[in-house]
């Protein structure tokens, strides 16, 4: 409703004042006029947790969850904050909530795979994205997700069957050929890696930090030339930056490999 819209504006704008009484006044109002509107209670949730009044936030969302028992977004904020604070047993029981009302839609397993993440639970978080990808085949995001799993968990083999996916779904998608390069590298097949970060800055010419990976290929695959033209050319685009101070610091120690002399065989 129009009268909710200006309400919540004039409460966020009380609150980035630092008036933190009348924001408060002003969204506790806005849920009793509006008893059945999702985003006044989500809103006053998040003020009373930015707050720290975290008794408050709980039961706003608990009055959300009362409210609307079928909206699942009321199940995900309650075990996020429940999560925050520590309340494992809680977040798990308002994360089932959620699943329930979602019922194995696709858009539901890449929140609930991020939660099982935070509380630490590695194969819930497996699950949630396997089933994901057998919900949403054609689905870049969901294959890009798997391979992040797999990556962090130390299987970059599996890691790279599901970026190839995901780049096979979507050839212009700069985050699935950076993805690959990165699973290449770990693999130690240098000459792949490059290939899919030069498609990434072809993508993305303007993105000196592909280029700074790119450069740190090259040196990792012992090709000193081209690391310290690329680490040159992140120098050109962008002097005076951190980056910039990096490449050149990089391309000094190369310049002394390139200078010291050969190693004498024993």
């Amino acid at each position: 409703p129009a009268k909710l819209r200006k309400t919540m504006t004039q409460a966020s704008k009380a609150f980035s004042d630092g008036d933190y009484a009348t924001a408060l006044q002003l969204m506790e109002d806005a849920v009793k006029e509006f008893p059945t509107e999702a985003q006044a209670y989500a809103s006053l949730a998040k003020m009373y947790s930015d707050l720290g009044l975290t008794d408050e936030a709980i039961k706003a969302y608990q009055d959300w969850t009362t409210a609307r028992p079928e909206d699942a977004r009321a199940f995900l904020g309650q075990a996020g904050l429940y999560e925050s604070l520590g309340m494992n047993s809680e977040a798990l029981e308002s994360l089932a909530q959620y699943e329930r009302i979602k019922d194995g839609a696709p858009d539901s397993y890449q929140s609930s795979a991020s939660m099982y993440r935070r509380l630490g639970m590695p194969e819930q978080e497996l699950n949630a994205l396997s089933n994901w990808v057998d919900t949403a085949p054609t689905s870049p995001q969901a294959y890009l997700a798997l391979g992040e799993y797999y990556r962090r968990n130390g299987d970059p083999a599996s890691a790279l069957s599901q970026y190839q996916q995901a780049s096979m779904l979507a050839p212009g998608n700069v985050t699935a050929h950076s993805s690959l390069a990165l699973a290449y590298q770990q693999l130690g097949q240098y000459e792949n890696a490059q290939a899919e970060l030069q498609t990434a800055i072809s993508l993305h010419p303007g993105d000196t930090a592909l280029q700074m990976r790119l450069a740190d290929v090259y040196r990792r695959g012992g090709d000193l030339n081209a690391a310290i033209a690329t680490y040159q050319n992140v120098i050109q685009q962008e002097p005076n930056t951190p980056a910039a101070l990096r490449a050149s610091q990089q391309i000094a120690r190369l310049q002394q490999q390139l200078a010291a002399p050969p190693k004498a065989l024993s």
